[in-house]
């Protein structure tokens, strides 16, 4: 039966050509765009998923409320993480990352000025999965003055040597040894660096104390544990240890701070969870991140998402519509099927079989449609999206029940509707046209739909254009930075005397950090004899 109602319609289809193409091109082209937005969505859920263990990671987070003025800061002390893995048996293992600055790295004569340079644990690669090219994770940040750089330095330094052993120079004085070659961070990554270095070359952060946090520290729980029993049991030990470094610093008792209202506490952010929703749901300040950390917001994954099944569903209602409107012409063959003996629920199979071989067609197209789309969505985005149909096991699986769900949903009413004609009034007297308050209410639902995504593009289009063409105060197009200036020491000033030498250079300026860029930090205010703390 199935065989023969495949044969009918294909025979359909062949019939009834620009019929077939107005309906494969218009789902087609409603899939490709669906796809295409799925596949950023999936690509947003994904980051740090390459890790191992990604669901027992949490990173620390310092969430506090001093005089009802609320904060989370992702920077922590540098002792919390070790403290907790001493005293808590649910944490197995702790990192701490630093930044450390832009400094001068030198191999004979090659030397250049790096800006990703951090410190991290012995244990980093315990807590993170990097595969190393050359040298043993386990032990490459175990002793002072080490240093692991990613394959891209490794190439920019060495080419295609090994590097292991070999030293760099920092700042023309320190040497510090390289002991493993790491491939470069994932894109799916929500932090990146180029150069790691052994925390144990500066052991003083050690004996720093708990008021002071400039490090991201994570930790690792144990399989099984409940990280809110850990979070519960991680705020005692974290109180008592800072206690006595806020009563030193500023003459008062943890105690007498929270009693005033003040709230400080230690809490875990799963990482899976960093990258989506550090900004929203965690409402952690972004000036706490670090520079080069990637972080998303999940309300673009919900607008995506709304709009992807808005696109669909418009595709959807229009493939429903032709196919009812097509009724008077398949009237008279329902008539004639029903009057030799057809039951409604072969006629109906007859129909949603029609319905799914067109929606398994539109989806050969859109297959075709997404791969000319997504080198231009690429670029628009930043991303590097392919539609992984044989190297995911789920993609074609996928692809299929989407054929067989997608067909059904828009193959039933038509079916509903053309079986349900009598045969007796269809071929005496042809299809009368009778109103549908469903079919009324799917183009009322698809012409909504239209004006919304229409309305929300223009919107969307104008901030864009006000973006690009607000006043900011200076001629940005006119406008050259020179980060490295800082290396310049005491000979800025000659320099800027020579820059200003060029006719086509109007004036040279300097300053510490440019003044786009946010200005991290911690603040102490005096206020009547008080004291509070802003972290």
């Amino acid at each position: 039966m199935l065989l023969n109602f495949s044969k009918i319609a294909y025979r359909n289809l062949l019939n009834n050509k620009s019929f077939s193409a107005i309906n494969i091109i218009g789902l087609a082209l409603g899939i490709a765009c669906s796809i295409v937005l799925f596949l950023f969505i999936l690509d947003e859920l994904n980051f740090d998923t390459f890790n191992k263990k990604a669901s027992q990671i949490y990173r620390l987070y310092v969430h506090s409320s001093i005089n009802n003025e609320e904060s989370n800061n992702a920077k922590t002390a540098p002792t919390a993480g070790p403290t907790l893995v001493q005293m808590l048996p649910e944490v197995l293992t702790q990192t701490r990352i630093g930044y450390f600055g832009v400094h001068d790295l030198r191999y004979k004569d090659k030397i250049f000025r790096e800006n990703s340079i951090y410190t991290a644990d012995s244990t980093y690669f315990d807590v993170f999965t990097l595969p190393f090219i050359h040298g043993d994770p386990s032990i490459a940040l175990k002793n002072p003055n080490s240093i692991v750089l990613t394959q891209t330095m490794a190439s920019k330094y060495f080419g295609q040597e090994n590097p292991t052993g070999k030293s760099f120079l920092v700042d023309g004085t320190n040497s510090y040894q390289i002991t493993g070659v790491m491939k470069d961070f994932p894109d799916k990554s929500h932090f990146r660096c180029d150069f790691l270095l052994s925390m144990s070359t500066y052991p003083q952060v050690n004996q720093q104390n708990w008021l002071q946090g400039n490090y991201s520290t994570y930790i690792v729980l144990k399989e099984g544990v409940d990280p809110t029993r850990v979070e519960r049991k991680m705020q005692q030990v974290i109180l008592d240890r800072l206690g006595p470094d806020l009563e030193k610093a500023l003459g008062f008792s943890m105690q007498q701070f929270l009693a005033n209202g003040n709230v400080f506490a230690y809490r875990m952010q799963p990482l899976l969870s960093i990258y989506l929703h550090a900004k929203r749901q965690y409402n952690i300040d972004p000036n706490t991140e670090w520079g080069n950390a990637r972080i998303g917001d999940s309300m673009y994954v919900y607008i995506f998402s709304v709009v992807a099944l808005f696109i669909l569903l418009i595709a959807v209602i229009n493939f429903v519509n032709l196919s009812t409107a097509r009724s008077e012409k398949r009237a008279k063959e329902v008539g004639i099927r029903k009057a030799i003996g057809s039951s409604r629920l072969k006629l109906m199979g007859q129909f949603t079989t029609e319905s799914i071989v067109l929606t398994g067609l539109s989806v050969l197209v859109a297959l075709f449609l997404i791969q000319l789309m997504l080198p231009g969505f690429n670029q628009i985005a930043g991303r590097q999206l392919v539609l992984p149909l044989f190297t995911h096991a789920y993609t074609l699986p996928s692809l299929f029940a989407f054929t067989l769900i997608v067909g059904l949903l828009a193959g039933s009413y038509p079916a509903f509707f053309l079986s349900s004609f009598r045969p007796v009034e269809v071929l005496k007297s042809g299809v009368q046209k009778r109103k549908s308050s469903l079919r009324s209410l799917l183009v009322i639902t698809q012409f909504s739909i239209s004006i919304t995504l229409i309305l929300g593009m223009i919107i969307i289009r104008n901030q864009l254009g006000y973006l690009q063409h607000k006043d900011l105060g200076f001629n940005k197009e006119h406008l050259l930075s020179i980060n490295n200036g800082a290396a310049l020491g005491d000979k800025l000033k000659p320099f800027k005397a020579e820059l200003l030498k060029n006719p086509a250079i109007l004036s040279v300026s300097n300053s510490s950090l440019l003044f786009a860029n946010g200005i991290p930090g911690s603040a102490y205010l005096l206020e009547n004899g008080r004291v509070p703390i802003r972290f």
